[in-house]
């Protein structure tokens, strides 16, 4: 049921196109609400999920913890480069000699990116937070120097 005064002052088209819109962003709303809901209380940031060991961890913590598990990984690295003498094609070479398993940072479910120059003359470990809802991109080079890209 319409009401005749829309009808009459926007025409018969424009009130179903009004009412198409505005459920579309009802649906919207909700869809919204729904996601931000089924990310749970294991995030400290918006919208990041971030492993369950790191739930209760303060936001600090998680960046601290994360940059040391880089530095680990760094560490592998330099440890196969010096015993091989070329650097690992990826991360999954450091396991099991160098490193148990590949460690996940903790700020973020997504894991560590491993990048070498082609040339096998560096590298760099990377990883990506999201917090105020802005990407932070993090990496440290083969050298052990802690970049941040916000």
């Amino acid at each position: 049921m319409r009401p005749k005064f829309l009808s009459n002052w926007l025409g018969e088209t424009a009130v179903v196109t009004l009412i198409v819109i505005l459920a579309a962003c009802v649906v919207g709303a909700l869809c919204v609400s729904l996601m931000v809901l089924s990310v749970g209380l294991d995030h400290g940031f918006s919208g990041t999920r971030v492993p369950s060991e790191a739930a209760s961890m303060s936001v600090g913590a998680r960046h601290e913890g994360t940059e040391a598990r880089a530095r680990e990984i760094l560490t592998a690295v330099r440890a196969f480069q010096s015993q091989h003498g070329r650097l690992p094609a990826a991360l999954t070479d450091l396991v099991p000699a160098f490193l148990p398993s590949i460690p996940a940072p903790l700020v973020s479910t997504m894991p560590f990116e491993y990048r070498a120059e082609p040339d096998g003359t560096g590298f760099i470990v990377k990883w990506e937070a999201m917090p105020n809802s802005m990407y932070e991109r993090y990496w440290i080079d083969q050298d052990g120097v802690l970049e941040v890209d916000m």
